[in-house]
């Protein structure tokens, strides 16, 4: 069951990525999957990875496909404008403190997802994380709107 759901996870993850359905693809993609989905089976069924992702781990990620389409608008309309200005684009660092600092497998799993939804959008990325503080550095093209 575990090996289906790595396999479907996989398979979904082939066919965002090549954007298209042609059975050629689709079969490239059923080969990789089945690849993929085996590997994790066989990394799962040595004890190399002892770790269980919860779902509420993945909650901000649902909102991660709208941010990367308004931020791409926002980024290229940045970008227009200092062409034609014929102005620098300045970003700027701020720092975000994350409360998971522990070298338990799940807080360094907390933060490679934090990681990552951070840094998938365009105009934002995660430079660097200080394990002593539990700050990560990141650097934005645009600064964050204002919460209303």
């Amino acid at each position: 069951m575990v090996w289906l759901g790595w396999f479907a996870v996989l398979n979904v993850m082939w066919l965002g990525l090549v954007v298209t359905f042609s059975w050629q693809e689709e079969f490239a993609g059923v080969i990789s999957a089945a690849f993929g989905a085996t590997a994790a089976e066989a990394v799962q069924a040595q004890g190399l990875v002892h770790l269980r992702i919860k779902l509420r781990w993945l909650a901000g990620l649902i909102r991660l496909p709208w941010d990367v389409v308004v931020q791409t608008v926002e980024v290229f309309s940045l970008l227009a404008t200092a062409i034609v200005r014929r102005r620098p684009i300045r970003g700027h660092f701020h720092c975000d403190v994350f409360p998971h600092r522990g070298d338990h497998p799940a807080d360094e799993a907390r933060r490679a997802l934090y990681k990552i939804e951070a840094s998938v959008a365009p105009n934002a990325y995660v430079v660097g994380y200080d394990e002593e503080t539990g700050t990560m550095l990141m650097h934005e093209l645009l600064p964050d709107k204002p919460s209303v």
